[in-house]
């Protein structure tokens, strides 16, 4: 019964509110926590309440005639990284129709919508400071994740994607089957949902990081989602700290949004109905995660 109702409850709120692909840009007029509807993008469901102080970017490309979105961002300039990075998985973007072996020239990149110097890297030339140090250049947006057009995935090659990483945090261990939960097209989150809304990002706060040259280290990244299924909502973060080794599953690492929220001072999930919102930050359910 509870969940019957819970369905319920999620239709009726959602009813009042347009859509974009499943990705949600209409606001509901009672949502004191919303992003302001003037600023394009800020709207979608993924989307976390906007930080005045950074730049918030959102990169799209045009698919057989149609503006797609491929992620959004919120930027720090001090500290040349990025804070969150926010995007969906939905039936139009979770196809793979690009190949990354074809890449003819390096795809690496500064982003044109942010001046040079105020990229990570520019000292010395993209890539050269991550590996002089012993970083990985990590995606935030993982490559694998936009595969739907050489132009999106081009686009997560961008100096403001890239967070230095250490290597085994970045390609082994928890973070890296986390990313592989998500994204594996045959039996991850993303293929099993009819919508799967993402934010993945750093702790670049003060006390939150380290300096090492001139690059800004985490000490730790967290992710928080959100996923639609035949018309039922279920939230679910992580939260693991910068490290080469660490122990358990992903399971180990689940908690609420509501806890990552208190983490990192993010309000995620803003635009969602305040009453949905509540209900799914509340709870970590693992089981709903197959956890």
């Amino acid at each position: 019964m509870k969940k019957q109702l819970f369905a319920i409850l999620t239709a009726a709120l959602l009813a009042a509110c347009s859509s974009d692909g499943g990705s949600g840009s209409g606001i509901d007029p009672n949502n004191i926590n919303a992003n302001p509807a003037e600023k394009t993008h800020a709207t979608r469901y993924e989307v976390p309440a906007l930080n005045e102080e950074d730049i918030f970017l959102t990169y799209t490309t045009t698919e057989a005639g149609r503006q797609q979105v491929t992620y959004s961002l919120s930027y720090d300039t001090e500290r040349k990284h990025t804070r969150w990075v926010a995007f969906t998985f939905e039936s139009n973007n979770r196809a793979i129709k690009w190949n990354r072996d074809n890449w003819d020239v390096d795809p690496w990149d500064y982003t044109p919508e942010i001046s040079t110097e105020d990229q990570m890297d520019s000292s010395r030339g993209l890539g050269r400071t991550y590996g002089l140090n012993g970083y990985d250049r990590g995606h935030l947006v993982a490559s694998y994740d936009r595969l739907y057009s050489k132009e999106a995935n081009r686009q997560t090659f961008y100096s403001v994607n890239m967070s230095p990483m250490l290597s085994r945090f970045n390609q082994d261990g928890p973070w890296n089957k986390l990313e592989t939960k998500i994204n594996n097209r045959s039996s991850g989150w993303c293929a099993t949902n009819d919508v799967l809304y993402v934010v993945k990002g750093a702790t670049i706060r003060e006390g939150e990081y380290n300096i090492k040259s001139t690059l800004t280290i985490p000490k730790y990244y967290y992710m928080a989602l959100v996923r639609q299924k035949d018309g039922r909502y279920h939230g679910i973060a992580f939260l693991m700290e910068h490290k080469n080794y660490l122990p358990g599953t992903i399971a180990d690492y689940a908690i609420s949004i509501d806890k990552l929220e208190e983490f990192t001072g993010i309000d995620f999930f803003c635009n969602l109905p305040d009453k949905l919102e509540k209900v799914l930050e509340s709870s970590c359910d693992k089981n709903a995660w197959n956890l």
